[in-house]
């Protein structure tokens, strides 16, 4: 019965984040449901054209949020591109000028302001270490690391994991 209320509540979820591209148009209004992958995939690219980017991006994570941890390992290139795009879309500097001039919880309102931190709130929303069956804040902390390394500086990547680890009360 848990189950079928998972698929259910996935369903709606689906049907919902639809509905919210179609009153953009980033979906046409005659067009059949979406699979998983192309809502999250309009989600990104509606980013790119709406005059609601950031919402259109978060969106992406509230749909990853109900699909799951396996459908985020088994289309990890599309997960991948949307942690991407919101650590291209969070202000590092402005958060390393913020951490070094004011106090921890000045910093922690600009860090939940922060895209990133937005996204990780609506990737974990309503998960708990033991639903994920892993310790979230390090498995967090390293797949966005690991996403990261290669297209971002040293000092970027350290900005970022100092700023998530500073703020793993917030999630």
């Amino acid at each position: 019965l848990a189950k079928n209320i998972d698929n259910i509540d996935r369903s709606i979820g689906l049907c919902d984040t639809q509905e919210f591209l179609r009153s953009l148009g980033a979906v046409p209004t005659d067009s059949p449901p979406l699979q998983p992958g192309e809502v999250i995939q309009k989600c990104l690219d509606a980013d790119q054209t709406s005059g609601r980017a950031e919402e259109c991006l978060l969106c992406a994570f509230d749909v990853l949020n109900f699909l799951g941890e396996e459908f985020c390992n088994n289309n990890s290139e599309l997960t991948a591109t949307a942690w991407r795009m919101v650590a291209e879309r969070t202000d590092w500097c402005h958060m390393a000028t913020r951490r070094a001039s004011c106090s921890d919880a000045e910093y922690l309102a600009t860090l939940e302001a922060q895209p990133i931190s937005q996204a990780l709130i609506r990737f974990l929303e309503g998960k708990s270490t033991r639903d994920l069956n892993f310790p979230i804040q390090d498995v967090v902390l390293a797949h966005i690391s690991n996403l990261l390394g290669s297209d971002f500086s040293e000092e970027v990547q350290q900005a970022l994991l100092g700023s998530l680890q500073c703020g793993q009360g917030i999630w």
